[in-house]
């Protein structure tokens, strides 16, 4: 935003610093991911109670809305050339710059971490999949070159969570699983996006907050992060957590592929809390967020992540007071190295954070949960 005044003959302009604030542009009963292509094409992944499903867009000015024939949208992302979206169970892509979309016929699934990468037509999905065949479910990453024309399924293992894909070839996805006692409030039938957090479709509120007591014991929590150089012909695993760490993980980012920052949530709502940053590909990995003293002591989730350049990037968490959630926005300037709370959002529960140049969008639901926008970084 720019200011500008005169002070007797002297004329000035002033630029407004950057924040991250709600948008009165989007608004939904759900909004899970987003993805940020440019500064004219951002997507949110939205649902709305009695409407259906639908992608929001952002076109440099303004936010609209498109319905799709899908069930409760779980992600988005975007290119020129595509715009895909991943539900309960189809995956949609449009490539009319999303006017119309199409369900995808030889692929289906579930998949909450939707990227375009490469040049553009090329998709990578995380999650669980299989084919109008109905073939026994593959956990790994569904991967279309060419705009969702063809489709490949790439086994890695089961509680596959979220994937980077800095090239064509070399990919980074992240696994993890929560003890089963740390989903207290959260009921059988339910779509667990975290230990944190849950979708409940057919609930007025269809997304839950679940908070747990820390004595419910350490058994059951695991994280590791896998990595492929060949484009998914073959997996090798470069983090995996050690027998005792009660934390799993959630979202990867990499500006490189050797650059990579991959955070934590788990049993210690503070402590577990983590980021951990590879300078050389995965060969090892550098736990910094609770080294830079960055999380506060009512911080309760950490989900989001997204470089800007190789050396500016965020992180998406909450804080919980009470019933009342805030979004945790941290930022580094060294790469990873170390990280600092740059801001913290009312009424924000942070899903997903994703950036392009330097307009960041992140996924938040409010505090109730029956309600949910965009927040924007501009």
């Amino acid at each position: 935003m720019i200011y500008k005044a005169f002070i007797g003959a002297l004329y000035f302009t002033a630029t407004a610093a950057k924040e991250w604030t709600l948008t009165s542009g989007t608004s939904a009963t759900t909004i899970v991911g987003v993805g940020a292509s440019s500064q004219t094409l951002d997507v949110a992944a939205a649902s709305q109670n009695g409407i259906g499903a639908f992608v929001e867009k952002y076109d440099g000015n303004n936010w609209g809305k498109t319905q799709v024939p899908a069930g409760l949208i779980m992600d988005s992302a975007a290119s020129d050339q595509v715009i895909v979206a991943s539900s309960m169970f189809p995956i949609v892509t449009s490539t009319d710059g999303g006017e119309t979309y199409t369900v995808q016929e030889s692929v289906m699934g579930l998949s909450q971490s939707a990227t375009v990468f490469g040049d553009g037509s090329d998709i990578g999905l995380v999650g669980g999949f299989t084919t109008p065949a109905k073939d026994p479910i593959t956990y790994g990453v569904a991967h279309s070159p060419d705009a969702g024309e063809s489709w490949t399924i790439s086994e890695i293992g089961d509680s596959v969570r979220y994937g980077s894909f800095p090239s064509k070839t070399t990919w980074y996805v992240t696994r993890g699983m929560w003890g089963s006692s740390s989903t207290q409030g959260i009921e059988k039938d339910d779509i667990h996006l975290s230990s944190r957090a849950s979708l409940s479709p057919s609930r007025e509120s269809p997304l839950r907050f679940s908070s747990h007591n820390e004595t419910v014991g350490a058994d059951g929590w695991w994280g590791s992060i896998s990595k492929t150089t060949d484009g998914g012909a073959s997996w090798t695993t470069v983090f995996q957590s050690a027998p005792t760490d009660t934390y799993y993980f959630n979202a990867i980012d990499c500006s490189s592929e050797s650059h990579c920052v991959a955070v934590a949530e788990g049993l210690n709502y503070v402590t577990d809390c983590k980021a951990f940053v590879t300078f050389d590909g995965g060969e090892t990995w550098q736990e910094t967020l609770s080294a830079s003293g960055a999380v506060p002591s009512d911080a309760v989730s950490l989900m989001g992540a997204s470089w800007v350049s190789e050396t500016e990037g965020w992180l998406a968490g909450t804080a919980k007071d009470g019933r009342t959630l805030s979004g945790l926005f941290y930022k580094t300037t060294d790469g990873g190295k170390t990280f600092a709370l740059e801001q913290t959002l009312d009424d924000c529960f942070a899903l997903d954070v994703d950036f392009a140049d330097d307009l960041g969008v992140a996924a938040c639901s409010s505090s109730s949960g029956a309600s949910a926008t965009v927040a924007m970084y501009q």
